[in-house]
């Protein structure tokens, strides 16, 4: 990958290579794991100092909240965290809520998705499994209608375990986990693997002769990890 930025203009990032998805629920290879997180924001991060995960503090607004034993998680989501523009939005940002991140998990659960996670998640989430074997060709009325282990209200997410998994952190820390807008997640027609439309703080700006071209949303903007 290379940078280049100058005299206050958006810093571009390029990427050479082939990459198969930029979809975060598709993507299993290094490389289209690592660039789908340009775009994409997970709730957790990777603490390098101490090896743990932790808060992503741009995204949420304070710490996992854990209870029922370790069964019951609660991700409250910080105000003014906007998506990316985009045409799929209108052309402008749209601030993100708690729903957004919960349909991007139900996701997983649905087969059309292809997701590598889909078994993992089916098998701790409580309902998920039932949820994704019940899905009617009427898509977005299912996913308005979560299980009871997924839910969301304003800015608060709440996820159900079947039973405490101290191990389920480390998930919501991988780019699998990334909150991706209602809009995109229901659109017919729109290709998620090859038009990313994130909160992350890097926008898609096109793909030619498989070199990927990412364009930072401020000039000072920070790549966060």
């Amino acid at each position: 990958p290379g940078c280049r930025s100058g005299g206050g203009r958006p810093i571009f990032r390029y990427r050479s290579g082939p990459i198969a998805t930029l979809d975060p629920a598709a993507a299993t290879d290094l490389a289209s794991v690592r660039e789908a997180a340009m775009a994409y924001q997970s709730p957790l991060r990777p603490e390098r100092a101490s090896g743990r995960v932790v808060p992503r503090p741009w995204l949420l607004a304070k710490p996992l909240g854990v209870s029922e034993g370790g069964r019951r998680l609660e991700l409250e989501f910080r105000s003014g965290v906007r998506f990316q523009a985009s045409p799929l939005l209108g052309g402008r940002e749209r601030e993100l809520d708690a729903c957004d991140w919960v349909l991007s998990m139900l996701r997983h659960a649905d087969p059309a998705v292809g997701s590598h996670w889909k078994a993992y998640l089916e098998n701790r989430i409580v309902g998920l499994r039932e949820w994704g074997r019940g899905l009617p060709e009427n898509r977005p009325a299912a996913y308005f209608s979560p299980p009871p282990g997924l839910r969301c209200n304003g800015r608060q997410a709440t996820v159900l375990l079947r039973q405490p998994d101290s191990e389920f952190a480390d998930f919501l820390a991988h780019p699998a986990s990334s909150v991706l807008p209602v809009e995109e997640i229901l659109k017919q027609g729109w290709d998620i693997a090859e038009r990313p439309v994130g909160s992350g703080d890097w926008v898609f700006s096109g793909s030619r002769r498989g070199r990927i071209t990412w364009k930072s949303r401020s000039p000072a903007a920070p790549l966060q990890g």
